[in-house]
């Protein structure tokens, strides 16, 4: 999940009818699609007796012209797609013939273009002067935050396509990982003054801040799966996760047991960042196998998340990384990696509470997960500890509405309801003959189980998450374009209280009567029973096969 994110509105415009006025010019009539009534008339110019020019080049003027990325073009001829290297010759155009061309938005490129001088101006400079470190972490900071914000702009997602085709993204892993190069080791007490400090500005001074604006070029920059996706192919994870760990200093913690003076800003941006992709299995593990960044996670949550802060800045960072605890946690395969950390059986094993809402919540799906593990059972005492603690913090105390109403403060839209239906299905209700029966026929190894995984409590806490996220209709289609409404329907047979299952009669109103009328199908049937001892994801992905 993403705390800044949310599907792109990839609402696309069309340059349509245009008529040649003469043989140097074409007239466009610009209809922008969400706006049909909003019509532009320009002119395009160019020569129309070169036949050998090509419609990339074409392309190349539309976007110099109209500031158009030319990856965002879908020119059409006659009905006929281009792809770009046909020739005005071999198409057979004639003086007053139309093209057609279909694009997303007009970007910002003069300030794209500025962003990427910048950057490859640091790269390819010899000697790395105080002032260049300076004006580089001021413009990249400063023009981040004008082309890639605000999210949920089709202008934006034209910034970030542009940016892409011209080769920003090479330019700007080139300037991080020269950045990240150069780190020193971090003082005792690394608290980051102002860059205004009267302090004398060297290039170490400024690392610290041009890092920071590394990292939030990467944040605003993931907004899309296909742009995160982007990020963690070329190690924006690691390097994310890498910043975390050396902007806390659990060492410092340790001899002093204080928490202020460990905290570095570098740490908010970071874990913005990592929360960006940790909704991805891959990047779950990744993250889970740090046992020095999920030690960091943990000091956030537990240490600096029960301090008071004047802005909210820092309260927020670590309502985040309560957040990405909870994402990682939502793949079974990292449970290991987690019960094998000494800072995760700390809290489990401890008294731990938040005044926070948002950490109470996030860290309570996170112990839940690991409470309802597949793989690993904790020690009953543990595990009843944990239900009491989930009753305490969420369920005996805060209404689905009210983190309901914190998620779109904070513009959260989810990729995946999988994991909170998942959890719903844990309900550690006794084995059954039908049980029995649907194990044999997945033919899965008959271990000796009497109940299923989880319990009563994380069956309530996931009826809870899907409860508050099916108030908001972007969730909602999510839960219809992964397929699941069936499984919510067959979730009312496992539920251990005719509380919850009324619940979950209310929850299935919100998809309509037809969840009702059409009752799913004997695999889906078969498989929900399933997901009780295996759990929902593995079980689900059978099914589509």
């Amino acid at each position: 999940m993403n705390p800044r994110s949310a599907h792109s509105a990839q609402s696309f415009t069309s340059l349509s009818k245009a008529t040649l006025l003469s043989e140097s010019h074409a007239l466009l009539n610009l209809i922008q699609r969400d706006e049909p009534g909003n019509r532009e008339l320009v002119e395009l110019p160019f020569v129309t007796s070169d036949k050998s020019k090509s419609i990339s080049d074409l392309q190349a003027l539309v976007q110099s012209t109209f500031s158009i990325p030319t990856c965002d073009q879908r020119w059409q001829y006659h009905g006929q797609h281009l792809n770009g290297d046909e020739t005005l010759r071999s198409l057979y155009f004639r003086s007053g013939d139309t093209f057609t061309i279909v694009y997303l938005e007009r970007a910002d490129i003069a300030k794209c273009d500025e962003l990427i001088h910048v950057i490859q101006t640091f790269n390819d400079a010899e000697n790395l002067t105080a002032d260049l470190w300076k004006s580089t972490y001021r413009l990249v900071e400063k023009i981040t935050f004008e082309v890639f914000l605000p999210w949920r702009s089709a202008k934006t997602l034209a910034n970030r396509h542009y940016f892409y085709q011209q080769g920003g993204i090479d330019a700007f892993f080139r300037l991080y990982e020269g950045v990240q190069s150069r780190k020193r080791v971090a003082p005792a007490s690394p608290s980051l003054p102002s860059p205004n400090s009267p302090i004398a500005p060297t290039s170490s001074f400024y690392s610290d801040f041009l890092e920071i604006a590394c990292l939030e070029l990467m944040w605003n920059f993931s907004e899309t799966a296909p742009d995160r996706q982007l990020i963690m192919s070329r190690g924006g994870l690691e390097m994310a996760l890498q910043a975390l760990v050396d902007s806390v200093d659990i060492d410092w913690i340790s001899s002093t047991g204080k928490y202020e003076a460990s905290f570095r800003p570098i740490a908010e941006v970071a874990v913005g960042c990592v929360v960006q992709y940790v909704e991805y299995r891959e990047a779950q593990l990744i993250t889970a196998k740090n046992s020095r960044a999920i030690q960091c996670l943990l000091v956030m949550v537990g240490g600096l998340g029960s301090m008071e802060w004047e802005d909210g800045g820092n309260l927020y960072s670590c309502q985040v990384a309560a957040n990405t605890l909870f994402c990682c946690s939502c793949c079974a395969e990292t449970h290991s990696y987690f019960l094998s950390n000494e800072s995760v059986h700390e809290l489990l094993s401890g008294d731990f509470d938040f005044d926070d809402l948002a950490i109470r919540y996030f860290v309570s799906g996170f112990v839940a997960n690991l409470r309802a593990s597949p793989l690993r059972q904790l020690a009953d005492d543990v595990a009843s500890k944990i239900d009491v603690k989930i009753a305490d913090m969420i369920l005996n105390r805060v209404r689905p509405a009210e983190v309901s109403a914190w998620e779109q403060s904070h513009t959260y839209v989810w990729v995946t309801m999988l994991p909170f239906l998942d959890l719903a299905f844990k309900s550690g209700r006794r084995l059954d003959r039908l049980s029995s029966h649907c194990r044999k026929l997945a033919n899965i190894d008959a271990v000796a189980m009497t109940t299923s995984i989880g319990s009563p409590t994380t069956q309530s806490l996931g009826v809870f998450c899907i409860d508050h996220l099916t108030m908001v209709e972007e969730n909602r289609g999510v839960f219809v374009e992964e397929r699941l409404v069936d499984y919510l329907f067959c979730l009312r047979w496992s539920c251990q209280s005719e509380s919850v299952r009324r619940q979950v009669d209310g929850l299935l109103q919100r998809f309509g009567k037809t969840a009702f009328v059409t009752p799913p199908t004997l695999r889906i049937m078969c498989a929900s029973v399933l997901a009780s001892y295996v759990g929902l994801p593995p079980i689900v992905t059978l099914v589509r096969k």
